[in-house]
């Protein structure tokens, strides 16, 4: 009998089905047939797929670990909290949206490469 993963199901149309999932690599999304979604009634009447179903399933999303290299050193991100006044730990307790402000401000320049790469990703498609 083939292993059975819980699923949670995103989107139904015609035949197929978008369905997220986790395990210890972290969360995945693919299209599965929506024939292969089943409920366990040993597992609490969960939705779950085959492990089989899910392997072989198109792949949602984009791979960001692949698409995008950020080049923001440590001592970029040093400088930010700095000039937002993040010096200390005790800065980060007092003032924890500033340390957030520092580094979405230190990550703005690589967001246009996010950008860039979900471009180029939408053109090959």
């Amino acid at each position: 009998m083939t292993e059975k993963t819980l699923v949670r199901v995103i989107a139904k149309k015609g035949k197929s089905a978008l369905v997220e999932w986790g395990d210890d690599a972290g969360i995945h999304r693919a299209f599965v047939p929506t024939d292969s979604i089943t409920l366990d009634s040993s597992n609490h009447g969960r939705t779950v797929v085959s492990a089989d179903d899910l392997a072989i399933g198109l792949p949602y999303g984009v791979e960001w670990s692949t698409a995008v290299t950020f080049d923001l050193s440590v001592e970029e991100m040093e400088q930010a909290l700095y000039r937002r006044g993040i010096w200390t730990v005790d800065d980060v307790r007092a003032n924890p949206q500033a340390a957030v402000s520092a580094l979405a401000y230190a990550y703005g320049a690589n967001l246009r490469a996010l950008y860039n790469a979900a471009d180029s990703v939408k053109t090959a498609v």
